[in-house]
Parts: structure tokens; C-alpha cells; sequence
């Protein structure tokens, strides 16, 4: 009788444990969501278990964009119309790579200005990320990120 009062006293432990585990995995239970891609040829995630991540964290990022961005030289009205925000949405693939990197222009669509075109540069020279993942297999993930640039006139 004794044997039985063990077992019972741990098993409230055990299914706690198990409740815990289950309700804290990093694994989603609903799937994640894609659409495929016709030039990829491949699913591209837009909803994850685990994001993209730049070596080094958002940290390291900010340091390498601030270390690689050049600015062309721009006249007072040239900064006056240039706009403050550039979003950029891109892939990282299941190795780590960025592909299709484009600026988003809001509203209007044509030529990139040539500050978007930077940005566009720099995400080019970019390391290879961590890639992101669903259901503990790395996929490519697509992401939109938007920069703040202040420029200011050189006196």
C-alpha cells in the first residue's frame, strides 16, 4: 500500500511537467502561414514559429547598416522631398540568404529613389541570418522592415 501512495504523490509532478511542456513548446500547433512562389519555385513563410534573425541580433544589424550606408551628397531641396521612412520587404531562405529585397513605396509605384536604392544596396552585401523556422524546419520567411533616416544639410 505504501508503493501506491508514492506513485500517486508524484504523479501530480509528472503531469504538471507534461502540461507545462506542452503548453510552453516552441512549436506552434496551428500551421504556418505560406504562399508559394512562382519564382523561388518554394513555399515563402509569412507567419513562423521562430523569425529570421541577423547574426548578432537587431543590434549588430543597426551597426552593420550604419557602418555600410553611404548617402549620395543631396542639395537642401532634394532632403526636403526625400522621404524619412524606407520599407523594405524581402526573403530569407532556409540557408540564411536575402533574396528579392524591393522598396515598398507606399501608394505610388516606378523607380526607386535613390536613397531606397542604398538601403536596396546594403541589404545586399548583407551576411547570411539565421534562418526562420516552423515546426522545427527552417523555411524562408518573408519579412517588411522599415528604416528611419535622418539626414541633415552639411554645413
Amino acid at each position: 500500500m505504501m508503493i501506491y501512495k508514492r506513485i500517486f504523490a508524484l504523479l501530480p509532478v509528472v503531469v504538471l511537467f507534461m502540461l507545462w511542456t506542452t503548453t510552453n513548446s516552441a512549436v506552434s500547433p496551428l500551421p504556418c502561414k505560406n504562399y508559394y512562389s512562382n519564382a523561388l519555385k518554394q513555399n515563402i513563410y509569412t507567419e513562423v514559429d521562430s523569425a529570421p534573425e541577423f547574426p548578432g541580433g537587431s543590434a549588430a544589424c543597426q551597426r552593420f547598416l550604419n557602418k555600410n550606408l553611404r548617402f549620395p551628397a543631396l542639395d537642401s531641396d532634394a532632403l526636403q522631398t526625400m522621404p524619412s521612412t524606407v520599407k523594405i520587404k524581402f526573403i530569407v531562405d532556409a540557408e540564411g540568404r536575402i533574396k528579392q529585397a524591393v522598396a515598398l513605396h507606399g501608394n505610388s509605384e516606378g523607380e526607386p529613389t535613390p536613397l531606397e536604392k542604398e538601403v536596396l544596396r546594403v541589404y545586399s552585401l548583407m551576411p547570411t541570418w539565421k534562418p526562420g523556422k516552423c515546426r522545427d524546419k527552417t523555411v524562408a520567411v518573408e519579412l517588411t522592415r522599415p528604416m528611419v533616416i535622418c539626414l541633415e544639410k552639411a554645413e
